[in-house]
């Protein structure tokens, strides 16, 4: 059957160099990916997964993609994906990198982590029963943010600590820098 790439709902963006070229991915709710060098000419790839895309991170030389009921895949140019997890982790709403270690983040506190393969829950995932939204790294330090203002933060992407945001709002996003932005 013909998919349109150019409808549905486009989830995520991520920015890399492989091979020392300037790539960017894009992931759909409906399993596309499209990545281009220019804005202009874009290739499209279906990873052949059945879960929309939820979220994609570019680190360690790859892109890192999150799908679904607990899909985790990885490509090294944002054409070619390989499921790294097949299991039922839960729904996953983002993946984060650009450190040794791929966090990715859920419904009901879930928190996954891996250095290359597998994935595995992080020591703390789930004890805290938020629904978690984005992850960044930077300066050392992983953060999470979630509902109602959630915020959580580690060191070394197994065990977090809580932190006070004094925020009501539903957090839906993070990045590394000067400041922290989001809302519902």
């Amino acid at each position: 059957s013909t998919r349109l790439v150019g409808t549905g709902t486009w989830q995520s963006v991520a920015y890399g160099q492989p091979d020392g070229s300037p790539l960017f991915t894009l992931v759909n709710a409906e399993g596309g990916a499209l990545t281009t060098e220019n804005g202009s000419f874009f290739t499209v790839s279906f990873p052949g997964i059945t879960e929309p895309f939820t979220s994609v991170a570019y680190g360690n030389n790859q892109f890192i993609a999150s799908a679904g009921q607990g899909r985790i895949l990885t490509s090294p140019n944002g054409d070619r994906w390989t499921v790294r997890s097949t299991a039922n982790l839960g729904m996953l709403n983002a993946v984060g990198s650009n450190a040794p270690e791929g966090i990715a983040v859920g419904a009901n506190g879930l928190i996954f982590r891996s250095r290359s393969s597998p994935w595995v829950p992080a020591t703390d995932s789930g004890l805290y029963p938020v629904n978690l939204r984005a992850t960044a790294y930077g300066n050392g330090r992983h953060v999470v943010v979630g509902d109602n203002g959630w915020i959580m933060s580690s060191t070394e992407g197994n065990t977090w600590t809580p932190r006070v945001s004094n925020l009501s709002q539903n957090l839906n996003g993070v990045a590394y820098g000067t400041y922290l932005s989001g809302g519902n």
